[in-house]
């Protein structure tokens, strides 16, 4: 998946390989998730919303590549950057560029050409290979988040 996007305030995020919680509410999903904030504290973590976990997981943390084994157990693998630094490849209040590889158990966000979070995710009970794609809203104070420029190709399409 290849998205622009563009945010004013608060949180957001790009919802993949997720299935719908109609209990919770309508359009309500639980899944992978390509965070989006507007400070940038949190963009271009790996989540997990609703999970294996209540609430969200963070997977990956930007900077980092992870692997999830059974159980499920957590393990950082390795060092991409400095999750502070790689703030700086983000356009605050500008059009940024998501790119999410998606590809097996390796989900891979790549930020405006800086890879910035891994999951390798050998998790196979609670492993996802597909599912819905969904542009999240937050909750909270009014803001505004903007996509456009959306490209999505499937393997073997």
């Amino acid at each position: 998946l290849k998205v622009e996007f563009r945010i004013s305030g608060t949180n957001s995020g790009i919802q993949y390989r997720s299935v719908e919680v109609p209990e919770l509410g309508k359009w309500v999903l639980k899944g992978y998730q390509a965070d989006i904030d507007f400070v940038g504290d949190y963009l271009g973590n790996v989540h997990e919303e609703r999970g294996r976990k209540p609430g969200h997981v963070v997977l990956a943390r930007r900077g980092q590549m992870t692997r999830i084994a059974a159980g499920p157990k957590y393990e950082t693998l390795a060092t991409i950057g400095d999750g502070t630094l790689l703030k700086g490849v983000v356009n605050i209040n500008g059009w940024n560029r998501y790119h999410i590889i998606a590809r097996g158990p390796v989900l891979m966000q790549i930020i405006n050409g800086q890879l910035m979070g891994v999951t390798i995710d050998e998790d196979t009970r609670n492993f996802v290979p597909e599912g819905l794609l969904g542009l999240q809203m937050h909750v909270g104070p009014p803001f505004k988040v903007e996509y456009r420029n959306i490209l999505y190709w499937q393997l073997g399409s």
